[in-house]
C-alpha cells in the first residue's frame, strides 16, 4: 500500500496487487478555467489578416528571387532580368485576392495565421455540412437548466399554438 492506495497485501485478491489509474473517467472543467477575469468565455483570436497578406507576399518575393537568380545564371542582361521578375510579381500580386487558402495539413507549423484562416473556413464548411445554427454555443446541450428553459418556452408556444387551434375547430364543427 502506498499513499493509503491499494490492498495491504496481494494475498487472496486475485490480483498482483498493482495500482492502475482510471483512464475512462473524464475530468470536467471548472468555470475558473472555462471562463476569465471578466466572466466571458475564452474565445480564440481570429486570424490577423496584414499578418497573412505579408505571409504570401513574402512567398512571392521567394519565388521571384528564385527567378532572378535562376535568369543571372543563364547570363541574361539586368534589364531583361528585372522586366521578367517584375512581370511575374504583378501576375502573382494579382491573383493573391483571388487565391483560394490552402488546406491546414499542407501548410507549414510556423504559418500559424494561415493555419488558423483555413482552419476557420474548415470549420465553416463542417458547420454547413452537419447544418449547425450561426447562434450555436459549444456546450449548451450540457448546460441542464438552460435545456430546462427551452423545454419550458416550447411547451409553452405548443399549449399557446392548441389554443389557437381549438376555437378554430369548434368553428368548423358548428358550421
Amino acid at each position: 500500500m502506498y499513499n493509503g492506495i491499494g490492498l495491504s497485501t496481494p494475498r487472496g485478491s486475485g490480483t498482483n496487487g498493482y495500482v492502475v489509474r482510471n483512464l475512462s473517467h473524464v475530468k470536467t472543467m471548472s468555470k475558473k478555467i472555462q471562463e476569465n477575469q471578466d466572466g466571458k468565455q475564452y474565445k480564440s483570436r481570429p486570424p490577423n489578416k496584414d499578418i497573412t497578406q505579408h505571409d504570401l507576399k513574402r512567398k512571392i518575393e521567394v519565388e521571384c528571387m528564385e527567378l532572378q537568380l535562376k535568369l543571372e545564371e543563364e547570363g541574361l542582361s539586368q534589364e531583361e532580368i528585372d522586366l521578367k521578375v517584375d512581370a511575374m510579381r504583378q501576375a502573382k500580386l494579382k491573383t493573391l485576392d483571388e487565391a483560394k487558402p490552402r488546406d491546414a495539413k499542407s501548410l507549414q507549423e510556423h504559418e500559424t495565421h494561415l493555419i488558423q484562416e483555413a482552419k476557420k473556413l474548415e470549420n465553416q464548411k463542417l458547420a454547413r455540412a452537419f447544418r449547425i445554427k450561426e447562434n450555436h454555443v459549444e456546450g449548451a446541450a450540457f448546460d441542464r437548466d438552460l435545456q430546462r428553459q427551452r423545454r419550458e418556452k416550447r411547451r409553452i408556444e405548443r399549449d399557446d399554438e392548441l389554443r389557437r387551434q381549438q376555437p378554430r375547430q369548434r368553428r368548423n364543427t358548428r358550421d
